[in-house]
């Protein structure tokens, strides 16, 4: 499997639409965290919303869309929706050290000038290589969520907010093996 895996149209519009109303309340809901259990590093974004229904249609849409190209049984373990403006710093992370964890991310905003930049950005761990995937609305990118990533802010004041929501999964038959080591995902279940 070559990764980053790149996935095209991938919500109807009006799902779309109404991730982009749901993830756009970030600019008035500011909480800085990155989503991390292990870091303390910040980034704007929403943590902790799984009481928001829209991200769990979203993912249900995206898992089937993400199934197709690992050819695995997956569930979902978590998601998270953030932002970067023009002048925030990217930061290299990890979402999970285990290699049965993938991290799909889906660009959120309605529309997008890709000279606003943007992009996401991998880190192959196998031939030490980065490879980019442009920032393009209802397109994602998939990762194993050991690889080192980040998304870029814009590089212009003009874009105004940087939004996605990523969805981990994790493949099924290792789901029970997950939620003993991180058992506040369970809420995800």
């Amino acid at each position: 499997m070559d990764f980053p895996a790149k996935i095209n149209s991938v919500l109807p519009e009006s799902l779309f639409c109404k991730v982009n109303e749901e993830v756009a309340s970030i600019e008035t809901e500011y909480v800085f965290n990155n989503g991390s259990l292990q870091r303390s590093s910040r980034f704007l974004g929403q943590l902790n919303r799984w009481d928001r229904i829209i991200y769990y249609k979203a993912a249900t849409h995206t898992l089937l869309k993400v199934k197709r190209v690992l050819q695995k049984d997956i569930r979902l373990a978590k998601m998270h929706s953030g932002g970067k403006l023009f002048g925030s710093q990217p930061e290299f992370h990890t979402d999970f050290d285990e290699d049965y964890l993938y991290t799909f991310v889906l660009f959120t905003n309605l529309h997008w000038n890709t000279n606003w930049g943007g992009e996401f950005v991998a880190r192959d761990p196998h031939t030490e290589e980065y490879k980019y995937v442009p920032y393009i609305p209802n397109n994602g990118v998939l990762v194993p969520s050991n690889w080192e990533h980040t998304g870029n802010p814009p590089i212009s004041v003009d874009a105004g907010l940087r939004t996605s929501v990523a969805f981990m999964y994790c493949e099924t038959d290792r789901y029970d093996e997950f939620l003993s080591k991180y058992p506040a995902y369970r809420l995800y279940s």
